[in-house]
């Protein structure tokens, strides 16, 4: 398969998959999990029209494979959340960890001097501290040992979660294989990194980096959105006891399947 063929199949699976992106299903039984997986997928659909674009241009697979590497982490984290005990409860301590980040927010704010009361909402300051003094309560564990905010509302970094993942057996060996490969590559190129910059000191070396992003980045976004797709779609399902969007979630995994039998992909 040619990457012009690859990023043709790409799209009619964006297609496919979009209507499912723009539904707000499960009407009057909304969860906090599937809000999170349905945030998730309107958000990376996006991020794979962005990643097939840049595609167009081999010298701009870096920047693809810099977003690729953001869609490997909301893939991870979403299959981390249900690998949970419980996956309701661990997506509640996601949406209740919003409530960290805004009281950073706000003393950022107040070091530079900014004031954030507006007549709109007048309380906000308020309502922020008050929220934080009580999920930090509930959750001592947002607080490190000094008492200073962690940085992730599951205390661990994307390697953590795949091999937590891994333990359990939600992915393959090989798959977290790929995964991880990409994810540091993808990191290399969105971090200030002394690899990254050799990589553009000498043409050969920059045609190469690219052309291995550009497949990278292709395959595993739209592996990522597959799998993200599938497992909303299976959430869904369950949540309304009985199939729903099924016809989606074969034709996305019929791509997949024509991908995973694919040998090689060539310019």
């Amino acid at each position: 398969m040619t990457v012009g063929e690859l990023r043709n199949k790409i799209n009619d699976l964006i297609e496919v998959i979009i209507p499912l992106a723009e539904a707000h299903p499960c009407e009057g039984k909304r969860t906090e999990l599937l809000a999170a997986m349905e945030g998730t997928l309107r958000k990376n659909i996006m991020r794979i029209q962005a990643i097939n674009l840049l595609c167009d241009e081999v010298k701009l697979a870096s920047s693809a494979l810099e977003l690729t590497r953001n869609m490997i982490e909301d893939t991870i984290s979403i299959e981390y959340m249900l690998a949970a005990d419980n996956p309701e409860q661990a997506a509640h301590k996601f949406y209740e960890f919003m409530w960290v980040q805004l009281k950073e927010d706000l003393d950022y704010y107040k070091l530079v001097g900014v004031d954030v009361a507006a007549e709109e909402i007048p309380d906000t300051a308020e309502r922020i501290e008050e929220k934080y003094a009580e999920v930090t309560k509930e959750n001592p564990e947002f607080l490190d040992k000094n008492g200073k905010v962690v940085r992730s509302w599951a205390r661990r970094d994307v390697e953590m979660m795949l091999a937590s993942i891994l333990k359990k057996k939600v992915l393959s060996a090989d798959q977290i294989r790929t995964l991880a490969r990409t994810y540091v590559n993808g990191s290399r190129k969105t971090h200030f990194n002394p690899v990254e910059l050799l990589n553009h000191m000498e043409q050969d070396a920059w045609d190469i980096s690219s052309k291995d992003a550009q497949r990278l980045s292709l395959l595993v976004s739209s592996a990522s959105l597959v799998r993200l797709s599938t497992r909303y779609i299976d959430l869904i399902s369950q949540i309304n006891d009985k199939d729903t969007y099924h016809d989606i979630g074969d034709k996305a995994n019929a791509f997949l399947n024509e991908l995973h039998a694919t040998e090689e992909i060539t310019v």
